[in-house]
C-alpha cells in the first residue's frame, strides 16, 4: 500500500470514527433531555399532589424522587463528556491533516506528523470509555444542572414539606 493510499485510508477511518462519535453524542443528548423532562414531571406531580392533599410526606417524597433522575442524568452527562473528549481528539487529528494538505509541498513534515499521530490514535469510541464508577459523577456537565437545578428542586420540596407540616 502506498503512502498516499495509507493516508487516505486513515482519513477515511477518522471520518468514520467521527461520524460514529457524533451519532452517539446526539443520542446521549436526547437521552439527557428525556431524563430531565421526566424527572421534572415526576417531581412536579408528586409535589403537586402533596400540596393539594396537604401532605408533608408527599412533599418529602418529591425531594427523594429527584435522586434517581439526577443519577440517570449524571450518568448520561458523563457518557457525553467521554464521547466529546474522543470527538475533539479526532478533530485535532483531522486538523493536522488539513494543515498538511494546505501546506502542500512546502512542509512535508506535517504529513509525517499526521501519520504518527494517526497511528497512535485509538479508533472506536467505546475503547476510550473508562469504567464507570460513582466518583465519575463529579465530572458530569453542565455544572449548573448538578450544582443548582437539582438541589433547587430538592430545596423547594423540603420548604414545601416544612410549610405544610407547620
Amino acid at each position: 500500500m502506498s503512502s498516499n493510499d495509507r493516508i487516505a485510508e486513515m482519513v477515511r477511518l477518522l471520518e468514520w470514527d467521527y461520524d460514529q462519535t457524533s451519532d452517539f453524542i446526539r443520542s446521549v443528548v436526547g437521552s439527557i433531555s428525556i431524563a430531565r423532562g421526566w424527572g421534572v414531571t415526576a417531581w412536579l406531580a408528586v409535589l403537586g399532589v402533596g400540596v393539594q392533599e396537604e401532605s408533608w410526606l408527599l412533599a418529602l417524597l418529591a425531594a427523594t424522587a429527584v435522586f434517581p433522575f439526577a443519577l440517570l442524568d449524571a450518568y448520561h452527562s458523563w457518557l457525553y463528556g467521554q464521547a466529546l473528549r474522543h470527538g475533539r481528539a479526532i478533530e485535532q487529528l483531522i486538523s493536522r491533516y488539513y494543515r498538511a494538505v494546505e501546506s502542500g509541498d512546502d512542509d512535508p513534515e506535517l504529513i509525517a506528523d499526521f501519520e504518527v499521530a494517526a497511528a497512535v490514535h485509538r479508533f472506536g469510541l467505546y475503547s476510550h470509555f473508562r469504567r464507570f464508577s460513582i466518583p465519575e459523577l463529579k465530572a458530569s456537565r453542565p455544572n449548573v444542572v448538578f450544582h443548582w437545578f437539582y438541589p433547587a428542586l430538592i430545596l423547594v420540596s423540603l420548604v414545601v414539606a416544612a410549610v405544610i407540616a407547620a
